[in-house]
């Protein structure tokens, strides 16, 4: 994936296998463990997802299927954003509050806030933005619009 070589060069690992279409495959960033972000913090993110390659006439499709991005600051979590609609009681896209925000209140670190579709892109803008995250490459801005694009020319879902 093009947009995380913007805040990594961790090893992303997709199955090599030859599958058919409509096979759920996993992608899993540094063997599955979170990797360093370039930041005045020491900052770490989690990226997992799971998808399918599907033929649609004589073109292919990469349509996802489950994700999430995790942030965390040391060992203590900040925020999560995760979409598993196989999940019986949470099918929505949502996002976490984890301890590293500080929050007190019990009912809000065990919420599944509403978030809608979050992309990759998004997520990696605000690090960015937000966090101070250093980018690896000064055309960042320019690879985020390129596959921000791409997934809203060819979504199957609204945001």
């Amino acid at each position: 994936m093009k947009v995380l070589s913007c805040v990594t060069d961790a090893h992303i690992n997709v199955p090599l296998q030859e599958s058919e279409s409509g096979d759920i495959l996993s992608l899993t960033v540094n063997s599955g463990l979170p990797f360093v972000l370039k930041s005045t913090a020491i900052l770490r993110m989690f990226v997992s997802m799971e998808y399918v390659v599907e033929r649609e006439g004589d073109k292919w499709r990469v349509r996802t299927t489950k994700y999430t991005y995790s942030l965390r600051e040391g060992e203590k979590e900040i925020v999560a954003y995760h979409w598993h609609p196989d999940n019986a009681e949470v099918r929505f896209p949502h996002m976490h509050l984890g301890a590293g925000t500080q929050v007190r209140h019990k009912a809000s670190m065990k919420a599944h806030f509403p978030t809608g579709r979050v992309l990759l892109e998004d997520v990696l803008a605000l690090l960015h933005r937000d966090f101070a995250v250093t980018m690896r490459t000064r055309k960042w801005r320019k690879i985020l619009e390129e596959t921000r694009g791409r997934f809203e020319d060819r979504k199957s879902w609204p945001r």
